[in-house]
């Protein structure tokens, strides 16, 4: 019925899961610096024309230190993601014996590689290559 099926194998599914906040973490806040990014540029072609009031100088100096902030929090981040990643490398040895059937729907985790199985796949054996699952004859 293509019910939605989710199996991990060779990785921790905490390390799985923080390595998946983080991405989505580190592209939010990359947005955000773009934003201040922006709003920087604009307010120092208003300082060139000199028509910068008070408020909008501190708008600019928060802009700018927001900015510094965020770089630093990414930096910080892809640190951790950079660790998470190694973590799944190394633990990503799993494979899966196929027995019976695997359904249309399912979503196969080894170590950091995934795969949705979009028809369905009988008496296999799915292991991982590199960054791909792979499938392959049954073994016992």
């Amino acid at each position: 019925m293509a019910t939605v099926t989710e199996v991990e194998v060779g990785s921790d599914p905490s390390i799985r899961e923080r390595y998946k906040e983080l991405h989505d973490s580190i592209a939010n806040i990359q947005d955000e610096i773009k934003k201040a990014t922006q709003a920087i540029e604009l307010l120092r072609k208003l300082e060139q024309a000199n028509q910068l009031d008070e408020r909008k100088k501190e708008l600019l100096e928060k802009s700018i230190n927001t900015k510094a902030h965020l770089r630093e929090q990414v930096e910080e981040m892809e640190q951790e993601n950079n660790i998470l990643e190694e973590k799944l490398e190394q633990q990503g040895k799993g494979k899966i014996n196929v027995a019976d059937i695997i359904y249309p729907g399912t979503k196969i985790a080894i170590g950091s590689s995934l795969m949705y199985v979009k028809e369905k796949i009988q008496r296999a054996t799915l292991y991982r290559e590199y960054v791909d699952i792979r499938v392959g004859v049954y073994q016992k």
